[in-house]
């Protein structure tokens, strides 16, 4: 326990009511846990002086006043006595704040619209016949002269004609034509057309049967330069049949696509087409087709293949 140095002043004279001068004497009492309080007020003396208190830290204070004896004494513990019980301040109850209002669930968004593939570009592929020939029977000529044609071969020609009769005497007359495409660069097949340019011989005896060009299934087994007559092979079901165009030369249109697609799910690297003519009535018609070949340029056969992948 410390103590703070008590200075005292032994000749201290207080004036008090009695008239005459007592000396006080001023007893310091430590106070529990603090320091010794001080003796002197402010601007007075130690002894009787009218500033004694409790010093800092809780010490008590004696003073004795001389007045009744030198037993008479004012004992402080520091603190000053209040009358009544302890005042106790009760802070009311915080208010109850309501609680947070519930925010409803954000609304559900709607998925967002799948939007639908741009449609396909249609890719226009088109295939210049690769080969393409006519065949003609023998027996006579106009002329009535025998003409063998069984091994000739007209696979450099410019023109191919199809020109049909019905009667084996008048074979010499006969012609079919063939036309073979590759289609192996073909991926996809969604529509393919043949396209041919066509005219027709004048018409002899003032007769014009009703003649129609027909396009026919055909097998790749020949070749533009070893087909004859001797050696052609049959031709296939009727794939579409187109009748004489009034303007001539014109050109014509054949849908085969049922036809390629099935070739090409064969895996054929070609496909082949034989070209006939069908007569529709009687009469002795020298009407024939004449259709460009591929040796005739950009008006050659042509297989117009479309796709859309």
């Amino acid at each position: 326990m410390s103590f703070r140095l008590l200075k005292i002043i032994p000749l201290l004279t207080l004036m008090v009511a009695c008239g005459g001068p007592v000396e006080s004497n001023v007893e310091v009492i430590p106070g529990a846990g603090g320091e010794p309080g001080s003796a002197a007020g402010a601007g007075g003396a130690p002894r009787g002086g009218a500033g004694g208190g409790a010093g800092m830290g809780g010490a008590g204070t004696k003073l004795d006043s001389g007045i009744g004896g030198p037993d008479a004494s004012v004992a402080f513990d520091g603190a000053v006595p209040m009358d009544g019980p302890p005042v106790t301040a009760k802070l009311d109850a915080a208010p109850k704040l309501d609680a947070a209002p519930k925010l409803d669930a954000a609304p559900k968004r709607d998925a967002a619209p799948k939007l639908d593939a741009p449609p396909a570009v249609p890719v226009e592929l088109k295939l210049a016949a690769t080969e393409d020939t006519y065949v003609q029977g023998s027996g006579a000529d106009t002329n009535y002269v025998m003409v063998d044609n069984n091994n000739k071969n007209f696979g450099a020609e410019s023109l191919l004609y199809v020109k049909y009769r019905p009667l084996p005497s008048e074979q010499f007359f006969w012609r079919e034509s063939y036309l073979k495409f590759n289609i192996e660069n073909a991926k996809t097949i969604d529509k393919a057309l043949l396209v041919l340019t066509v005219k027709t011989s004048t018409v002899v005896n003032g007769v014009g049967p009703v003649l129609t060009l027909e396009a026919r299934e055909f097998t790749s087994n020949w070749g533009e330069l070893t087909a004859k007559w001797a050696n052609k092979p049959m031709t296939g079901n009727v794939i579409g049949v187109l009748p004489i165009p009034s303007a001539q030369p014109a050109t014509i249109t054949f849908d085969v696509t049922a036809y390629v697609k099935k070739g090409k799910l064969a895996n054929a690297s070609s496909i082949s087409f034989a070209l006939t003519q069908q007569m529709a009535g009687a009469g002795d018609a020298q009407e024939r087709f004449e259709i460009d070949s591929r040796e005739a340029g950009a008006t050659g056969p042509t297989l117009v293949l479309t796709s859309s992948k």
